[in-house]
């Protein structure tokens, strides 16, 4: 489910900044996380380019 993904994505962006997008970053300050909601083929480039994430 892609609202599902698009939350958990905007979750992580929030606690570990580990995502480098402007449409993550509008979608976080506007505080309504359906309103950005990319494509599934959006969310899979957003994941192959996202940073790595800390060990914890």
């Amino acid at each position: 489910d892609p609202r599902r993904l698009w939350a958990r994505m905007l979750a992580l962006q929030q606690t570990y900044g580990c995502y480098n997008s402007a449409r993550m970053s509008a979608a976080l300050s506007s505080g309504d996380i359906s309103l950005l909601l990319p494509s599934k083929a959006c969310l899979n480039l957003l994941n192959e380019n996202m940073a790595f994430l800390p060990d914890e």
